[in-house]
């Protein structure tokens, strides 16, 4: 998986949590979990590239 990609999944997924935060009252852990979910994705790729 390049950087690239996993920049854009990152950013896919704080988006998409994002909107499920602000979409619905039950929804809000749903959010926080999507956000950590691309933070995480974005963040382990940019370890890996200076790793690399």
């Amino acid at each position: 998986m390049n950087s690239q990609l996993g920049y854009v999944l990152g950013g896919i997924f704080v988006l998409l949590g994002l909107y499920v935060w602000f979409a619905g009252p039950h929804s809000l852990l749903w959010g926080i979990v999507l956000i950590v979910l691309g933070a995480y994705f974005a963040y382990s790729l940019r370890l890996k590239r200076k790793a690399g």
